[in-house]
């Protein structure tokens, strides 16, 4: 018999029972939710054995990931500032560190080596009319002695304060009369001063600066050298027939010696 025959003759229910298919669709009807049930229970197998849960961004490809970030957002308030931390620990002491160098050379000063003084006032001396000569006494000094330096250089500066007397009392030859200062460094005349009573009807107190023969200055020696400052006065009141009776007084002689190195 062909098989077709077979088939159909199969499907053909026999006698006093109901056909294959109709059975079938029968159980089918009756079974749906468990079939549907079972369905489910395999394809959800299926899902899971495919897929996976991502628990990382390490898990998702860079490209991918790339297309995932979105824009930056605007930037937020800034936040309120936070406490200040406790304070660290102090460090170790470093090593002492090399020597630096020495300092350059200082420029060169100037010092007061010397203060000389007059004792105290003096009056000046009058020659006698038959002398027709300048009678000259000693002004003591004070501090009048120092030692210059072989690599220094000195300078004198100075003034005199003198009181005149009245040209009643002191005149030359009817005309005003004249007092004389001299300083003499180590006996050699030095510098000098003086003052004149022209016009004085009273005694009147002038201060006249010290006139230096060379400025004052005193070079380099070729050694360390002592210095002494002297001082003569003297006045010319009554020379030749003028009046008499009147002095001069040499109030102070101030001097200072600066040393230059």
């Amino acid at each position: 018999m062909p098989r077709s025959g077979f088939i159909i003759t199969a499907l053909q229910p026999r006698p006093g029972r109901e056909p294959v298919i109709h059975r079938i669709v029968t159980a089918i009807r009756r079974n749906l939710v468990a079939w549907l049930a079972l369905f489910v229970a395999l394809g959800g197998t299926s899902l899971a054995a495919s897929h996976y849960i991502i628990t990382s961004t390490k898990q998702i490809k860079p490209s991918v990931l790339k297309q995932l970030r979105g824009k930056t957002g605007p930037k937020g308030p800034r936040g309120e500032q936070g406490e200040e931390g406790a304070a660290g620990e102090a460090g170790t002491i470093g090593e002492e560190g090399t020597e630096g160098r020495g300092g350059e050379a200082g420029a060169s000063g100037i010092t007061i080596v010397a203060r000389v003084r007059s004792a105290a006032p003096q009056a000046t001396p009058t020659a006698p009319e038959a002398s027709k000569k300048l009678a000259i006494a000693d002004d003591p000094l004070t501090g009048a002695t120092w030692t210059q330096g072989a690599s220094e250089v000195d300078r004198l500066i100075g003034r005199v304060t003198i009181s005149e007397p009245p040209l009643s009392q002191c005149s030359n030859n009817g005309g005003a009369s004249d007092a004389f200062v001299e300083l003499q460094l180590d006996g050699t005349r030095i510098g000098g001063g003086g003052i004149r009573n022209n016009g004085v009807n009273s005694e009147t107190t002038t201060t006249r600066t010290i006139d230096w023969e060379g400025k004052g200055w005193l070079f380099e020696p070729s050694g360390n050298t002592s210095h002494t400052l002297t001082a003569k006065i003297s006045d010319d009141c009554g020379f030749e027939g003028g009046n008499t009776g009147g002095h001069f007084t040499i109030n102070s002689i101030e001097i200072d010696v600066l040393g230059v190195r």
